[in-house]
């Protein structure tokens, strides 16, 4: 717990989905799939900030902040603001 003035918030963590490794919200249709990890039953397609592709459920990835990057594009951006080694 957080404690902000009077008041103390909890922050949650909602799981990310096995298949599209997106946070799942409450209220989402689901499938669990036998190794007991949960899916989206339609995942929403992800699309990465720095080339605008699709994210497909199989391509590297790295996280930056909450948002999802390919894993090249994430390596392009690092080089090019810190510059290459």
């Amino acid at each position: 717990m957080i404690a902000i003035g009077t008041e103390a918030k909890m922050l949650v963590q909602h799981p990310r989905c096995a298949r599209c490794r997106v946070n799942i919200e409450p209220g989402q249709a689901l499938l669990m799939r036998d190794d007991g990890r949960l899916e989206h039953a339609t995942c929403p397609e992800v699309t990465c900030p720095v080339c605008t592709r699709t994210i497909l459920p199989q391509t590297p990835i790295r996280r930056d902040g909450d948002e999802m990057v390919h894993a090249n594009c994430y390596s392009r951006r690092l080089r090019a603001t810190h510059g290459a080694p």
